[in-house]
């Protein structure tokens, strides 16, 4: 049985707003039991942490209205961005250096990570490519070589940073 309302799955916004309360719930516990040993108030991580939970939400409902097609249209472009996020990364003095690698990258006061960015990219793209080849997916060449090779080529500039933690991701989700 199908149960949408407008246009969302009931059953998995459903289990996202359990999680997301599980977390929150996580997020003030841990905060209650560590504020004694730090100056922050009580609830100064729990508020930061809702606040980033609207901005994920507003996020998450702007870029739903986006229709498929423009995903599709852009899916290239979106990796070919992203992969070149990823190279910056490699030349000297761009990157910003936490624990020996370089996987952020400070922009207008803003950090952030092009790994991220990379792992959206890559799905997008890969969906894309699928649903663009669907009639051909049964040959080897093009059914998994052009997906491998651009999922080598991320992986390389990901452990360039180095990153194993999202090359490990990147291989598992695609």
């Amino acid at each position: 049985m199908d149960e949408t309302r407008f246009g969302v799955d009931v059953r998995l916004l459903g289990l996202f707003a359990v999680l997301l309360m599980f977390g929150l719930l996580m997020v003030y516990s841990s905060t209650i039991a560590n504020s004694d040993k730090s100056l922050q108030p009580e609830t100064g991580l729990f508020f930061r942490q809702l606040l980033h939970v609207f901005a994920g939400l507003i996020l998450t409902v702007t870029i739903a209205m986006i229709p498929i097609d423009l995903w599709d249209r852009f899916g290239k472009q979106i990796l070919v961005v992203a992969m070149i996020m990823l190279a910056v990364l490699v030349v000297p003095g761009i990157g910003h250096e936490v624990n020996g690698s370089k996987r952020w990258i400070s922009l207008a006061g803003f950090r952030f990570q092009p790994a991220e960015f990379a792992k959206l990219a890559l799905v997008i793209y890969t969906a894309g490519y699928l649903t663009r080849m669907r009639t051909r997916l049964d040959s080897f060449s093009h059914g998994i070589v052009m997906i491998g090779i651009v999922m080598v080529a991320t992986g390389v500039l990901l452990l360039a940073q180095p990153d194993f933690g999202s090359f490990v991701v990147v291989v598992v989700t695609v």
